[in-house]
Order: structure tokens, then C-alpha cells, then sequence
């Protein structure tokens, strides 16, 4: 008899694990969520070229940097209420002066208009490669090429465009000589012309 009623236990117990694996545990994630699990679909990771860029927020306004024909903005005028990603490779905005023509990686948040923002996430980023070209290094001897809508950009393609925003210091390129430099890169030649004139232009 005592027999009998342990198999009938044993019997309960199985049937009751049973409908414990059975039961349906689709809607269960049991996988922690990576970074991008929680980043909006609409975030976007692309590289170019920095061809212009913008410091209007100094004054209220928007600043922003494009790479290749992507406006990205960093900073609108001194907005806190909101998280907001960071410039990496520069000091501020106003370093990137230095860099238009200068490779860059960009995480951001594609907006309806088709512009980016590094507002929504503290983990959106422009990360500024300083004379550096991500990918295969370009041969010293290939040719460099004046581009951007004023003709502002020497960089290695000739194919570069840029907003069409006039600053007076565009001038000076006009009589300036866009070859590779000793770094390997293309930019500017250094001369006490460009110098004086971008100095009496800013």
C-alpha cells in the first residue's frame, strides 16, 4: 500500500513539473539588453570628412559640425534640459576651425529633417580624428583638391561638400596653396600671408 502511494506522489510531482515547462514563456527576455537594445532605432553610426562647421550657440543659437554632407548638431545655445552627447579629439566646437578636412566618426540620433543630434543620449559622440584617415592611409604622392561650397576645404577628395555659410577668413584660401603636408595629409600650406590674413579676418 505504501508503495501505491508513493507512485501516486511521484506521479503528481512529474505531471506538476511538466506544466512548469510547458507553460509559455515567450513574452520572458532571460538576456540582459545591450547598449543598443536601449538606444532609439533612429540612432546612426556613419564616418566622413569635416567640412564645416558652426558656433552659433555662443550666441543663443546652434552649433553644429558637418561631416561630409551630414549637419550634426552638438549644442543649442546653453540647453541643459535634456542629455546630450560629447565632442571627443577637440577642446570645443571651436576647435574644429583646425580641423575641416579632418576624418571623424559620428554616433547620433537622425532627425525628421534629415540632420543629426547628440541630444537624447549622454553616449552620442563626434569623435575627431586629428590628421588622421580612418581606413587605408592615402599615398603621399596622391594629388589634393580645394573643395566645399567657398572653396574653404583642402582635403584628398575631389568630390568634398560643404554648407554654403560665408566667413570672411574664406578669402584667404583663395590665394592659398592646398597641398599634402609632412604629416601626410592634405591642408593649407602655413605662410605668414595666410597667417596675417586669417588673423585680420577673424
Amino acid at each position: 500500500m505504501k508503495k501505491v502511494i508513493l507512485i501516486v506522489i511521484l506521479l503528481l510531482v512529474a505531471g506538476v513539473v511538466i506544466a512548469i515547462i510547458n507553460t509559455d514563456t515567450s513574452d520572458v527576455r532571460t538576456d540582459s539588453p545591450s547598449i543598443d537594445d536601449r538606444m532609439p532605432t533612429n540612432s546612426e553610426k556613419f564616418r566622413g570628412t569635416i567640412t564645416a562647421y558652426s558656433t552659433s550657440c555662443f550666441a543663443d543659437g546652434i552649433c553644429s559640425v558637418t561631416v561630409d554632407d551630414k549637419m550634426v548638431v552638438t549644442t543649442i545655445g546653453f540647453r541643459a534640459d535634456k542629455e546630450v552627447g560629447r565632442l571627443i579629439g577637440v577642446e570645443s566646437i571651436g576647435d574644429l576651425e583646425n580641423e575641416i578636412g579632418s576624418e571623424a566618426e559620428v554616433y547620433a540620433l537622425k532627425q525628421d529633417d534629415g540632420t543629426y543630434t547628440l541630444y537624447g543620449d549622454n553616449r552620442y559622440y563626434v569623435l575627431v580624428y586629428k590628421g588622421d584617415v580612418i581606413g587605408p592611409k592615402a599615398t603621399t604622392t596622391s594629388a589634393c583638391y580645394v573643395g566645399g561650397c567657398s572653396s574653404q576645404v583642402c582635403s584628398d577628395r575631389n568630390d568634398i561638400a560643404s554648407t554654403c555659410e560665408w566667413k570672411e577668413e574664406y578669402a584667404c584660401y583663395k590665394t592659398a596653396t592646398c597641398e599634402r603636408q609632412s604629416n601626410g595629409t592634405c591642408g593649407w600650406t602655413p605662410s605668414a600671408g595666410l597667417t596675417m590674413c586669417l588673423e585680420k579676418a577673424r
